[in-house]
């Protein structure tokens, strides 16, 4: 899981978007506000969010892969913040990435947690029969990863595929980590930890190739082909984690220093 690329709205698109937005959030209560909210994304202009999924699609890491899994194709508008409980960024801009259809509609859901003023997590829950309330204040359990740089939250151990929290258990980052792989299932899949695992291999020998094509002067041409078929692979969290070893020497460093540049987008480790 990655840091999404920034894409930005422009022109008929973000005022169509815009004005979405704008009709819902001058509704005068929060209950009308999410009934209303899940009525007109139900009735969306498929013309305008065709052209949205294409901008999400050119955010995408990997060739078009999901932003959760990077395994599967992406294919579903995903609200980060689930409409159910944030009605007024139903049409945010900010609020959507690209996924699956597994990891939108079966496997993250309506699943959300924020952090109380005492620090505690609470997950955002609404029953069939249960007042529609707005969620209590605080910030987000979930990575963000439109906001957050989830490579600096964990890593990847590339001998059993499994992700890692980087911090310290018990502080807000351990806690943020644990949530979004449990909540996506991203270690509890074990077909994502044996394909990220086998993926591994198919980079290191890529990027020797690549290295070995670079010393022999290959063209411009060359090199970006074989750069782009390294950066539209999927699980390119494998890809990140070979820099990072590499950076600091835990891998052979040549892979640092004859290609660095195909981690560039990717810095700082």
């Amino acid at each position: 899981m990655l840091k999404i690329r920034e894409a930005h709205l422009y022109g008929k698109l973000k005022k169509d978007l815009d004005d979405a937005d704008s009709k819902v959030n001058a509704l005068p209560s929060y209950q009308i506000m999410v009934a209303e909210a899940g009525v007109m994304w139900d009735k969306k202009s498929d013309k305008i969010f065709k052209d949205i999924r294409l901008l999400l699609e050119s955010m995408c890491i990997g060739a078009r892969r999901c932003a959760y899994c990077e395994d599967s194709v992406a294919d579903e508008i995903e609200h980060i913040y689930p409409k159910k409980f944030y009605p007024e960024l139903t049409f945010k801009w900010r609020n959507y990435l690209f996924a699956c259809g597994q990891c939108n509609g079966s496997i993250k859901r309506d699943q959300f947690a924020i952090f109380s003023a005492a620090g505690g997590v609470v997950d955002l829950k609404r029953g069939k029969n249960a007042p529609v309330v707005p969620p209590p204040a605080g910030s987000i359990v979930f990575l963000d990863p439109r906001v957050d740089n989830p490579s600096s939250i964990i890593e990847l151990d590339p001998q059993t595929g499994l992700f890692v929290p980087l911090a310290k258990k018990g502080t807000p980052d351990y806690i943020r980590a644990e949530y979004t792989l449990k909540i996506l299932g991203l270690n509890t899949r074990d077909y994502l930890s044996k394909a990220r695992r086998n993926v591994y291999g198919f980079y290191v020998d890529a990027i020797n190739a690549y290295i070995q094509q670079k010393k022999s002067a290959a063209s411009k041409l060359a090199l970006n082909k074989k750069m782009n078929q390294i950066k539209d692979g999927a699980h390119q969290s494998v890809f990140l984690e070979i820099g990072r070893l590499s950076s600091t020497n835990q891998l052979d460093p040549h892979f640092w220093t004859d290609a660095r540049e195909l981690w560039d987008e990717y810095a700082p480790f």
